[in-house]
Parts: structure tokens; C-alpha cells; sequence
């Protein structure tokens, strides 16, 4: 029995000793800037609208949801056509309303695609078929920043009757490929920046002071500082300010 301990506290030394012995010779893999930070100011935007989806194969809101049979007379009476009767007395179940959601890449500009989500907003069964019309998606400060129209893909579908049906995943929200079109500029002029500054991606003392150290060891001593465990100023000189992008891209490497 002595000699299983004595053997097994042997087999504990050798084994860690081999793993310390790895560690030290396993060479460090370096880390770009780009990997761990982002530049401040410079993200994404979510965007919001509400639409309405048409070419439903008797799936769409049914007569009980009021408001896409409003939307409905609405975009009608836009086209100049009127609508006589109550919106009780309509049966259309080939259309349904929808909120449409995308994200707004930086430096996007006026022409640039983009996708764009859409979701059931009454009790429509299914969006299988459907076409989305002209929409506007509009920021948080109100403004439209892009428009959305096209053909509603789907990750899911319901197939059968009422009493012998499958579902697969959520028939009632799709996504339209490259239907959002950017219609506001909303980059940032980099020019005009005197003072950039990089944020972690994970809060770290350590990390930030690092990070300021290799900029300043790349460019000068007065370059960049850590604020805190999350943000690291950079002071551009006045020479440097001509070619931020080229900068950027450096600091980034």
C-alpha cells in the first residue's frame, strides 16, 4: 500500500512537471489590436419599420385584426383608389402587417444593401410566398435611414390540415436578402477627428495598459494612454491627421 502512494505521488510530480514544462515552451501567439478592440464612435444602428407583406396563399391576418386592413386603404388611397364600406365588411387574407428590423453597418452609404428582418405583427399563419412593400426604417431619432422591399425567405414552413399538420421552426418571421437600401449618410468623417479612442471588447486593466504601451512603442511615447480598464485615448499630431484611415489601419495590425 506505501508503495502505490509513493508510486502514485511520483506519477503527480512527473505529469505536472511535464505540463509546466509545455507551458513555458509554448510560444505566445500575438494578438492584433483589431481582434480585441473597437474604435469608439464607430458601430452599428438598429433601425425600425412597419410594413406589410402581400401574395399570401390565404394565410396572411384575418378579418378580426383591424389594422392591416387600415394599412391596406391607406397605401390604396395613396395609389388613388378609394375605398367605400367599413373595414369590418373587408376579407383579405393574402396580406399581412409586419414590423421589418435591420442593422445599419458604419460607414454606410447612400446605395448600400443591406438585410432586413420582418415579423409577424397580427395572427397571419405564415409569410411562405409573401412580397414586402416599399417600407421605410426609420432610428432612433425618428429619421429614415433606409427602405426595405423585396421577397420574404423563411427559415421554417407549416405543411398539412388542421387535424394532420407539421411545423418547423417560426413560418410567421423571414428575412429579405439584401432588400434594405441605405437612403442617409451616416459615416464619420474622420478627418475631423483630433482624438480617437479604442474600447476593449472585455474590460481589463492589464489589456488596456498593453494596448497603449505597443501603440506608443510603434508610433511615439505620446500617443495613447489607458483612461481605464475599457478605454485607451490616442492623440493624433497635426501630420497624422491628413490620413486617419491609414493610421487606423496600422494601429489595428
Amino acid at each position: 500500500m506505501k508503495f502505490s502512494f509513493v508510486r502514485l505521488g511520483l506519477s503527480c510530480l512527473l505529469v505536472c512537471g511535464m505540463a509546466d514544462a509545455s507551458s513555458r515552451d509554448t510560444p505566445l501567439r500575438p494578438v492584433r489590436v483589431q481582434d480585441i478592440t473597437t474604435i469608439e464612435g464607430v458601430r452599428d444602428n438598429s433601425l425600425i419599420g412597419y410594413g406589410m407583406v402581400v401574395g399570401l396563399n390565404n394565410s396572411g391576418d384575418r378579418q378580426q385584426t383591424l389594422f392591416p386592413a387600415q394599412t391596406l386603404v391607406n397605401i390604396l388611397r395613396k395609389m388613388g383608389v378609394q375605398l367605400s364600406g367599413s373595414l369590418t365588411s373587408m376579407q383579405v387574407r393574402n396580406i399581412a402587417a409586419v414590423f421589418v428590423t435591420a442593422t445599419l453597418p458604419p460607414f454606410s452609404t447612400p446605395g448600400t444593401r443591406i438585410d432586413v428582418d420582418v415579423s409577424s405583427v397580427g395572427d397571419a399563419k405564415s409569410l411562405e410566398g409573401g412580397v414586402l412593400l416599399l417600407s421605410p426604417l426609420y432610428g432612433p431619432d425618428g429619421q429614415t435611414y433606409a427602405t426595405a422591399q423585396g421577397s420574404v425567405v423563411l427559415g421554417g414552413y407549416t405543411a398539412g390540415t388542421r387535424t394532420n399538420s407539421v411545423q418547423v421552426n417560426h413560418p410567421t418571421s423571414g428575412r429579405v436578402l439584401g432588400g434594405g437600401l441605405v437612403e442617409r449618410d451616416t459615416s464619420v468623417d474622420l478627418a475631423k477627428l483630433r482624438q480617437l479612442a479604442l474600447l476593449l471588447r472585455n474590460y481589463d486593466f492589464a489589456t488596456s495598459q498593453k494596448v497603449a504601451e505597443a501603440i506608443n512603442g510603434r508610433f511615439g511615447q505620446n500617443w495613447a494612454r489607458a483612461a481605464d480598464g475599457r478605454r485607451i485615448e490616442i492623440l493624433l499630431p497635426d501630420t497624422s491627421r491628413e490620413n486617419v484611415a491609414r493610421v487606423l489601419g496600422q494601429i489595428e495590425e
